[in-house]
């Protein structure tokens, strides 16, 4: 009897279900699970469409699936998992290692994140660690993430010191609600140069938009919340 058959008879096994729009790299994964003694693949599909309808039929207890296919990506298959099928735990496959692609993909619900450069150790890992209810990093994320913590803290008004006069102007009559082409008139300016003040701003600040552009100077004391809340003394 193989090691296998003695874990199902012992022990509950983790139901995995694949999606990657790659063969080679699919049954390279199901060759590599299938020598675990507690995982087994339950299905596998190409493509994220049916990854998102198979997962809903078979409720395996994780669903790995890579981050980049020809219908949709990774992304959205771990938004409509978790959305349709709460119960499956989504781990991302991906090349890419940026801030950006592990956090759309933790903040669209998906439980883990391998890099596919990782050996396979770690998907491993990364499986039994979503399915048990935990989240998963590959490792050279998790030492990112321990670097941005020991770095020293910026204090929250640097930015706005390193702002220069104009700039501090142009931000008052944001933070009060004006339009680029009312600001550009009021300086007397063009709309470009305005458009060019708060570009270099938000860099300074490090704010992405304007929501996050309110929520930061709301941080620093600049404006207070909510709709009674007066434009600052900048």
């Amino acid at each position: 009897m193989s090691l296998k058959a003695l874990w199902k008879g012992e022990s509950r096994m983790i139901r995995v279900m694949l999606a990657d729009d790659h063969p080679v790299v699919r049954q390279g994964i199901h060759v590599l699970l299938q020598e675990e003694p507690d995982l087994e693949v339950v299905g596998a599909v190409d493509n994220g469409v049916e990854a998102v309808k198979l997962a809903q039929r078979l409720r395996p207890d994780v669903l790995v699936v890579d981050m980049v296919m020809e219908d949709i990506s990774g992304i959205e298959v771990a938004k409509r998992v978790a959305e349709g099928s709460p119960g499956v735990a989504v781990v991302i496959l991906s090349m890419f290692g940026t801030d950006t692609y592990v956090r759309s993909a933790m903040q669209a619900g998906a439980r883990g994140y391998i890099l596919k450069k990782a050996p396979g150790r770690e998907l491993v890992a990364g499986i039994r660690k979503v399915a048990s209810g935990g989240r998963y990093l590959s490792e050279d994320l998790r030492e990112r993430a321990v670097s941005f913590y020991l770095q020293e803290p910026r204090p929250a008004h640097e930015g706005f010191c390193a702002l220069s006069g104009r700039e501090r102007e142009v931000l008052r009559m944001v933070l009060e609600g004006l339009t680029s082409a009312k600001i550009a008139k009021m300086l007397v300016v063009s709309r470009r140069t305005v458009e060019f003040h708060r570009a270099n701003t938000m860099r300074k600040l490090e704010v992405r938009n304007q929501n996050e552009l309110l929520r930061h100077c709301i941080r620093i004391g600049l404006m207070t919340p909510g709709p009674d809340g007066g434009a600052p003394e900048i």
